[in-house]
């Protein structure tokens, strides 16, 4: 594992369950993974500084709610990494993560996954540790990947959908009610700044009705 992944690593302790398993030679990765957490996905922000994304939260008999999450850029290190802060707007779970010094992936992918795991937590009293696990898993042994054609910010890019359903084999899914057929869906693409488009969480009713949908969207990249 080179050493900018290792730093990465240990300045997030708690969100390492949700990276692949780190192993003294350089373990072999499923796509999901290497989309996710592998990619250099900071080397295409240029001159931005700040990376804005909004997060909408909406289910039946309930008035959507919004938050941001937004990534603080630090100079480029001599080596393409980039010290990163994840600042949270608005959020409900109580969320502050450790300045990130030399990173390459974008954090924002753990924020959003480490805070859906505190709230799945909220919800069921389940085990942080436990959802970690399943993501993690789920994402390297059961996700789906393909490609295609979407629109941002009024153009077309080619990107790639990321789709898993982490608790569905999971032995404990009896007790965690809606939130254990709970979909993901990822949407990544390398032509734009930071490669997140969306990740957008669902869960459904018995009839496949949505109950309740979380979508965070990139919106700004400042200078």
């Amino acid at each position: 594992m080179n050493c900018a992944r290792r730093r990465f690593l240990q300045s997030l302790p708690a969100l390492a369950a949700l990276l692949p398993m780190a192993a003294q030679a350089e373990p072999s990765f499923s796509a999901a993974e290497n989309d996710l957490f592998v990619a250099d996905h900071l080397a295409n922000v240029g001159e931005a500084r700040q990376l804005v994304y909004e997060i909408e939260r909406s289910g039946p008999g309930q008035a959507p709610s919004r938050e941001r999450i937004v990534l603080l850029l630090g100079e480029r290190h001599a080596d393409g990494g980039r010290r990163v802060k994840v600042q949270f707007d608005g959020a409900t779970t109580g969320l502050d993560l450790p300045e990130i010094e030399n990173a390459r992936g974008n954090p924002v992918v753990l924020a959003f996954l480490e805070r859906d795991v505190r709230l799945a937590q909220q919800l069921t009293g389940g085990q942080a540790a436990h959802f970690r696990r399943r993501l993690r898993l789920a994402l390297a042994d059961e996700a789906s990947v393909s490609e295609l054609g979407t629109e941002h910010a009024g153009r077309q890019v080619r990107a790639r959908l990321i789709m898993v359903t982490p608790f569905a084999s999971d032995l404990n899914r009896s007790r965690y009610g809606k939130l254990a057929d709970k979909s993901y869906r990822f949407l990544l693409s390398p032509q734009v700044p930071g490669w997140v488009i969306e990740l957008r969480t669902m869960t459904k009713d018995a009839d496949l009705k949505t109950l309740t949908e979380e979508v965070m969207r990139l919106v700004e990249a400042r200078p």
